[in-house]
């Protein structure tokens, strides 16, 4: 089955508050992306917190390419609740997941609905990124 089966540690952020993730990176992240942290039964229970609705998990590192696309990450987690959440993980500290999951390149961003992977995205283009979760939403 493709249902996913992950068990992430999330770390819920609240809405309101812009937070660096010093822990976990050098540079600023949406304070609307809520980060994803080893093991898998915790992003499996966000998604089947949010059923239906699009889970957008963004595969990132410290790269360029990641840096360019937090802006557009941020301005669509804050148009788009509830209709979609917005998760990241760290591809180096969770090089297991990068592998089963086909990741090759980051960012890498997995869209997924009722748990099951809908579509997926390579590359740092914030217009595709837009296009691609507001066409899953229709």
């Amino acid at each position: 089955s493709s249902r996913v089966l992950w068990t992430l540690a999330v770390t819920q952020l609240q809405l309101s508050r812009n937070r660096s993730f010093s822990t976990m990176s050098r540079f600023k992240h949406p304070s609307h992306e809520k980060s994803v942290e080893g093991g898998k039964s915790e992003l499996d229970q966000a998604f089947a917190t949010h059923g239906k609705n699009l889970v957008v998990v963004n595969f990132w590192g410290e790269c360029d390419p990641c840096k360019q696309m937090v802006d557009k990450i941020e301005s669509l987690a804050v148009s788009l609740p509830p209709k979609a959440s917005f998760y990241r993980v760290d591809a180096e500290a969770n090089e297991d997941l990068c592998e089963i999951y086909g990741v090759r390149a980051i960012p890498t961003f997995m869209f997924f609905k009722d748990g099951l992977r809908v579509s997926k995205l390579v590359g740092a283009d914030p217009d595709q990124l837009e296009q691609a979760v507001k066409g899953l939403l229709d």
